[in-house]
């Protein structure tokens, strides 16, 4: 492998460990004046084309609402109560649910790019915490057609009353994590960016999506406003949907040579 290459992946990894260990000066709630201080750039991003994901593109073709075999297992839909954690446990599984039953209508001849998978595959160590007040799980898909580095996630955290302009402290971490499983892995030497797409059910009863990406010194943190789903939207499930199988952007994650 070209030494320039071996040289930037090092830093890269450096860098992003740096800020994971940074993080645990902080609590769980990072507020924007705590994402400057360790360099996390966090700026919006939306699902439609006004400003959408730049790393990962969305399944062009035709997504269903699943087909229940009981019809009472179509209004299963997050009852929340007054315990956050559980509130956004119960969101992430309803979501889990909904994403690998959709129907694709064309899917044998337009397969999705991505699938569910066992995160202990990915070198990932442990996704989550079960400290009191903090705690967090995760899921992930990956592509299942190329060696590419991008991996859409599932996460769920007890984080009451979150903020747009704030962040989980469990989001980054997550990230960082995945980030820095995938830059270790030797199937994926090409790529210095490992793009994440986070799916992050938050108590009572939101959720918010975040593309993060470390490129040019600095962890970059893009989200979707928060998203109220006590109310079952069907129109945007199905765009979520279509972001969460849709693949990798044609936007490069190689090592440019200088």
């Amino acid at each position: 492998m070209d030494e320039q290459l071996i040289l930037e992946r090092k830093r890269r990894l450096q860098e992003l460990n740096n800020i994971y260990g940074q993080l645990g000066d902080f609590d769980h709630r990072l507020l924007p004046a705590h994402l400057e201080q360790v360099k996390i750039n966090h700026t919006e991003m939306s699902l439609d084309a006004s400003n959408p994901p730049y790393y990962f593109s969305s399944y062009l073709y035709p997504i269903d609402e699943p087909e229940y075999e009981y019809p009472e297992d179509a209004e299963d839909w997050p009852e929340f109560d007054g315990c956050p954690y559980k509130n956004a446990e119960h969101l992430a599984i309803c979501l889990n649910r909904f994403l690998c039953r959709c129907e694709m209508p064309e899917a044998d001849t337009h397969p999705p790019r991505f699938r569910m998978s066992s995160w202990g595959n990915f070198n990932f160590q442990d996704l989550g915490c079960v400290t009191l007040g903090s705690q967090w799980q995760e899921s992930v898909w990956y592509d299942t057609n190329t060696e590419a580095p991008h991996i859409v996630a599932l996460m769920w955290s007890g984080l009451a009353h979150p903020q747009n302009k704030e962040l989980c402290r469990s989001e980054v971490d997550a990230a960082i994590m995945i980030m820095y499983g995938r830059l270790r892995d030797p199937s994926l030497r090409p790529h210095v960016i490992a793009p994440v797409l986070l799916l992050s059910a938050i108590g009572e009863h939101y959720l918010r999506i975040i593309e993060a990406y470390f490129d040019k010194g600095q962890l970059v943190m893009r989200s979707c406003p928060l998203m109220d789903m006590r109310e079952r939207d069907m129109n945007w499930l199905i765009t979520l949907a279509k972001w969460c199988w849709g693949g990798p952007s044609s936007k490069s994650t190689k090592f440019i040579k200088t």
